[in-house]
Order: structure tokens, then C-alpha cells, then sequence
């Protein structure tokens, strides 16, 4: 039995899909388990449609492989926007099991400081106080 989403976050979901607009996601809905099964699998699909470019300079089967995958992608991502607008907490094979080895809490604080312009705020008092300490000390 899986867990019910709302109409927000089936919403979220799907926008995690489109590229470039993942790391947005999951900067905006970090709590949400839903959005970030697919908004980790949209950045996935997302970066190997984008290092497929590379495969072109291959002579002569390159841009045959690099097309057959980069459609695949592109299918795969339609089909699992379908998934996350209905509700499903649908795991792409293979690819979503990839998916959940990124290291997104690095991506995500890297993409939260370059759009603020702030280092994150950490939600312990102490280590922020730890920090700061380690950090005068060097």
C-alpha cells in the first residue's frame, strides 16, 4: 500500500522531471519523500541525457547509441511524470536505485548557496557555534 500524496506534491513531482528545474525542487520540498523519489530520478535522467552529448564524437556509432539512449531518457521521463502526477511512488529500474546514490544534501546546499548568495543555516545551534570556532581557529 502506498502512502497518499497531495495534489502539491504529486504537482512538485512532476516539475522535478523537467531539466534543470530538479536541484529547484528539491531545495523547495526537502521534506517531501514523494518529491524527492522523483525529483532525484528526473536530475538522473537529466544527466545522462545531458554526458550522452559526449558519446556523439564517437565515428559512426556514436551518434547512433547517443540518440537511442537519449530517447530512451526522454521517453522514460515522460512516462515517469505520468507516474508522479497520479500518485505513483513509481521507481524507475535500475535508474532509481542509481538515483538514490546521489549526493544530493552536497547538490542541493551548493545550489541553495549560488541562488541566495548565503552559506545555509544549520538547523543545530551547536554545530553552527562549532563551526564558527573550528573556523577562527584556522
Amino acid at each position: 500500500v502506498q502512502p497518499t500524496v497531495t495534489a502539491d506534491e504529486k504537482l512538485w513531482a512532476l516539475i522535478g522531471y523537467i531539466p534543470l528545474l530538479s536541484l529547484m525542487v528539491l531545495i523547495l520540498k526537502p521534506k517531501s519523500d514523494y518529491v524527492r523519489l522523483h525529483a532525484r530520478q528526473g536530475l538522473l535522467l537529466f544527466l545522462i541525457f545531458f554526458f550522452c552529448i559526449f558519446v556523439y564524437i564517437i565515428p559512426f556509432i556514436g551518434p547512433l547509441i547517443g540518440g537511442l539512449v537519449q530517447f530512451g531518457m526522454f521517453v522514460t521521463g515522460l512516462y515517469s511524470m505520468y507516474q508522479a502526477f497520479t500518485g505513483n511512488w513509481w521507481k524507475i529500474p535500475v535508474l532509481g536505485d542509481l538515483a538514490e546514490q546521489l549526493p544530493l544534501d552536497f547538490l542541493t546546499q551548493v545550489a541553495a548557496e549560488a541562488i541566495t548568495g548565503q552559506p545555509p543555516v544549520a538547523s543545530d545551534a551547536g554545530s553552527v557555534q562549532q563551526q564558527s570556532s573550528e573556523n577562527s581557529q584556522n
